[in-house]
């Protein structure tokens, strides 16, 4: 529970703070891509059991939401729909699972 806090906290300080200090909104999505991306990455290496994971099914779920949650952050000027983002993500990496139960 908390590192799913922590995931999107992350992520949401860091867009916040680029917010408050005025910086260009290429930089803030670029930016808030990243540490989107890095904050999943382990789970996304818990995963992947196989030797191909660069171009496996979740890296690229990954990647393209890492991309579509900082273009979300730079047209929405509410945070209901990067929630509502990560929240999807988390339902469908959790699916992904060998033994979830959902």
């Amino acid at each position: 529970m908390l590192r799913n806090i922590l995931k999107i906290l992350l992520p949401l300080t860091c867009y916040l703070y680029l917010n408050k200090k005025k910086s260009p909104p290429f930089i803030r999505n670029i930016v808030t891509s990243f540490l989107f991306l890095i904050t999943h990455f382990p789970e996304w290496i818990l995963i992947n059991k196989f030797n191909n994971v660069l171009f496996s099914h979740q890296t690229l779920l990954i990647i393209g939401m890492s991309i579509v949650l900082g273009l979300i952050f730079n047209k929405s000027k509410s945070l209901i729909l990067p929630i509502f983002l990560h929240i999807t993500y988390n339902y469908f990496a959790i699916r992904n699972l060998p033994n979830a139960s959902l």
